[in-house]
């Protein structure tokens, strides 16, 4: 699944792909200074413009609430900010979000069929301009950023791509993480490893984490918290990538500093401050495709990492480097380009479309 920027009515393809990481064309020039950068600790989850998730995604509303149904050979779940999700009946598709929530539309093609009961949106999506082949199936939040769902057509009938295989051993590999020690940890900390300084960094954590979950009371609004701020206050280096010299960088102590890195950064940072809250968080190393294709499509994607969290004994999939939108350019230029919510809690099955795991490791931070 991809993000775009839609300008209106018109859609383009505004992406500009760089390592491992994604971003789009939404540059608010600054004056490149990093004393200029705010931090916001309120997140999407915590904002009283946004209706609060449950660790079930089947939270009641007043203008009604969607359910995803349990996966099966013709039902993918999707969470995009609130309840989305996706069925394949008889090679139809049926999409099904809430009215109030973060989901503005569903967009296939131009005589989509549109209800809507108890407050919930039921889109049937029109395949009839569709051909045999990969297609894209867009999730337009309320921001305007649309988020690709990849869908393969045979014979006049949608089906789910070839991605079974992955997303099992996605699952299975981040299920039995590699347990790092403290000592195999520090290099993630501080790139000189003195204990004074570690100390000091993992106390500005855990006093960050305590300030980004003040006065939210359940886990799952903690880890959902915890990755919007991560998405919304680092930025992506792209000098540190381009140099090649990225060992610094995905250091906490560097982000803390910089409020910029590269996407095992950001994951580092997430995993971080999940840690001082208690929230069992495995750091993601794989492959991941940041191109209009997936996994069924190409056997290989670009380095790449991620988050993978359990509440309540459910995984939980996170990339708050995917979800971010800001960029550090070379000379120091810091552009700020907000969030999206499209690669927080999505299903599995999606996920493996352009998600694949290769190790799991699961640090120590705080020992």
């Amino acid at each position: 699944m991809k993000r775009i920027k839609l300008i209106i009515t018109a859609v383009s393809a505004a992406a500009m792909l760089s390592g491992c990481s994604f971003f789009s064309d939404m540059d608010e020039p600054s004056d490149g200074s990093s004393g200029n950068i705010s931090f916001s600790f309120e997140s999407k989850q915590s904002s009283s413009n946004s209706s609060s998730s449950s660790s079930s995604a089947s939270s009641e509303a007043s203008s009604g609430s969607v359910s995803s149904p349990e996966a099966d050979a013709n039902t993918y779940p999707i969470n995009v900010g609130d309840e989305c999700y996706f069925t394949i009946e008889d090679g139809d598709v049926i999409a099904r979000y809430r009215k109030d929530g973060e989901v503005s539309s569903v967009i296939c093609g131009d005589r989509d069929e549109i209800s809507e009961e108890n407050g919930v949106v039921t889109a049937r999506l029109d395949l009839s301009g569709v051909r045999n082949g990969y297609f894209d199936i867009k999730v337009v939040d309320r921001q305007y950023l649309a988020h690709n769902v990849r869908l393969f057509m045979s014979g006049g009938k949608a089906q789910f791509p070839a991605v079974s295989d992955i997303a099992e051993n996605n699952s299975s590999t981040a299920e039995n993480p590699v347990k790092l020690n403290y000592a195999q940890t520090v290099r993630y900390i501080t790139k000189n490893g003195s204990e004074k300084g570690v100390k000091e960094i993992l106390d500005e954590v855990k006093r960050l984490s305590d300030e980004i979950c003040a006065g939210i009371t359940n886990d799952y609004d903690k880890l959902r918290a915890i990755s919007d701020w991560v998405a919304d206050n680092i930025y992506y280096d792209h000098e540190a990538h381009d140099s090649g010299n990225m060992d610094e960088c995905v250091t906490l102590e560097y982000m803390l500093d910089k409020h910029a890195s590269v996407c095992g950064g950001y994951a580092t940072f997430t995993s971080a401050l999940c840690e001082a809250q208690g929230i069992y968080c495995v750091n993601i190393e794989g492959e991941a495709i940041n191109t209009d294709h997936c996994f069924a499509e190409l056997k290989r994607g670009s380095r790449h990492e991620w988050n993978y969290a359990v509440i309540d004994g459910r995984g939980i999939w996170v990339d708050s480097g995917w979800d971010s939108y800001n960029n550090l350019y070379t000379g120091g230029r810091y552009s700020y380009g907000g969030i999206g919510g499209f690669y927080f809690d999505i299903g599995n099955s999606v996920f493996a479309l352009d998600h694949k795991v290769n190790t799991a490791a699961l640090r120590n931070y705080f020992e």
